[in-house]
């Protein structure tokens, strides 16, 4: 790992991981024959292409990602050794996160309400030496003014300078965010990238790569693999009725 100073506003990461995933991988490969393989991905923060739509499969790893990104950071800037085989990272004034919450009670305290209020505290702070970590945000109105919303927050911090990674499985953000990059106001270039997916079996690969989002995000698959048996129900339905 070498450090960057700050007016640099660059990291490079190679190999990432997220550390919390390779500890359960090292305790499930203890009990288990077969070795649960720990995925790494790179990523390149820099003004020139800097703040990330990431979008992709559910259950695909845009979640651990994002949280690989943020521990490798923070971890650096505290001495620490890095979830990572290369490191090469500038100093952030502060990293931001938002991460869904449980609805609060009260007056003016739905979550797309709260989500808005958060927002405006982060962007008065916020500088071009941040980072900025957002997993499914503004999620919780209609999916159109969810898109809109969370274009308009991208424009905002793109323009700022921050960087980051925003997650999200609203597939029509990355190609409206990437229109921005045309604005001569914009001090971080937007890129899309997106989780890889077998396309015959749906079956996720955990590698992050450049590119718009697919039309799919495969919830199909998880609701097969998780969902309802619909045949057993029927015959419990048979059953309860007879």
């Amino acid at each position: 790992m070498s450090s960057r100073v700050p007016s640099e506003r660059r990291a490079v990461i190679k190999g990432i991981f997220d550390p919390i995933y390779f500890s359960e991988a090292s305790v499930y490969n203890l009990s288990h024959k077969e070795k649960r393989e720990v995925i790494t991905n790179d990523i390149s923060l820099a003004p020139d292409e800097g703040f990330y739509i990431l979008t992709g499969a559910n259950n695909g790893g845009k979640t651990t990602f994002v949280r690989a990104v943020g521990l490798c950071q923070i971890m650096a800037q505290a001495g620490l050794y890095v979830p990572a085989k290369e490191c090469e990272i500038s100093v952030c004034d502060m990293v931001y996160t938002h991460f869904p919450k449980e609805e609060q009670k009260g007056i003016d305290a739905s979550r797309f309400t709260t989500e808005i209020k958060q927002f405006k505290e982060i962007s008065d702070v916020i500088t071009n030496h941040s980072l900025l970590l957002m997993n499914e945000s503004i999620q919780s109105t209609t999916p159109k003014e969810c898109v809109d919303i969370a274009v308009s927050l991208v424009h905002i911090f793109a323009v700022l300078g921050v960087r980051g990674v925003f997650a999200t499985h609203l597939v029509d953000i990355a190609p409206k965010a990437l229109e921005l990059n045309s604005g001569e106001d914009m001090h971080t270039k937007i890129e899309s990238i997106t989780v890889s997916v077998d396309e015959g079996s749906g079956r996720r690969l955990y590698k992050i790569i450049k590119g718009l989002p697919g039309d799919t995000s495969y919830a199909d698959t998880i609701f097969e693999k998780f969902g309802l048996d619909f045949e057993a129900l029927k015959k419990r339905a048979k059953q309860m009725n007879s």
